[in-house]
């Protein structure tokens, strides 16, 4: 409600969800707002807050209803960078301080991998992976590959060098498949082979690829 304080928009919500006096759920708005980090604002018109602030209001009056479990649909849906390094601190000490669960759907693999103990990865709807982070990352993040660009004609030996496994070439573009630290490896042997690369660079595979 954009013609309410802060405060009363957290308020509004703990009284629709439970038959309580203005005094308790102004008890628990302060509670909630105080818990989001945004005590501070409790007498500011909620129309004024930039879109971080906003967002963690949202959230105090979702907490404000005491939920055993808290819904949180893409909480870091256009915050920037900024924004969701506080947003995600103070979700974590929700689960520390209230004790609830909370069930995250979101793109951010930053804030899932750093907030979530089980994750689902969905694909069209469908549960293409489910694991806790770490277990996940074992079992579904690749190796590091190497690409570059050359116009040399025979590649043949990038194979036996230590740490290939796969060489995929498209033109003068290649990408090599491997283990370990690959780029220095093909850096070297690309060297030792009299061949300058254009764009050489490294990546290894994550669950968003």
């Amino acid at each position: 409600f954009k013609d309410f304080s802060v405060a009363e928009n957290v308020e509004v919500a703990a009284m629709s969800a439970h038959r309580i006096g203005r005094a308790e759920a102004q008890k628990r708005a302060q509670d909630a707002l105080e818990l989001m980090g945004i005590g501070h604002l409790a007498d500011l018109p909620a129309s004024i807050l930039p879109q971080g602030e906003e967002r963690r209001v949202e959230i105090a009056r979702a907490l404000a209803t005491q939920p055993r479990f808290l819904l949180l649909d893409e909480p870091g849906a256009g915050l920037n960078d900024a924004e969701i390094e506080i947003l995600l601190p103070t979700l974590q000490r929700i689960r520390q301080v209230r004790g609830c669960g909370i069930l995250i759907v979101d793109h951010d693999m930053r804030l899932i991998m750093s907030l979530c103990d089980r994750i689902h990865v969905l694909n069209y709807g469908q549960t293409i992976a489910e694991g806790s982070p770490d277990g996940l990352i074992a079992a579904h993040a690749g190796g590091p590959t190497v690409h570059f660009t050359t116009d040399a004609v025979d590649l043949s030996w990038l194979a036996d060098v230590q740490g290939v496994e796969r060489v995929v070439r498209a033109g003068s573009r290649v990408t090599v498949h491997g283990s370990g630290p690959l780029l220095a490896y093909t850096a070297a042997a690309l060297v030792e082979h009299g061949i300058a690369p254009a764009d050489l660079r490294s990546k290894r595979k994550s669950l968003e690829d």
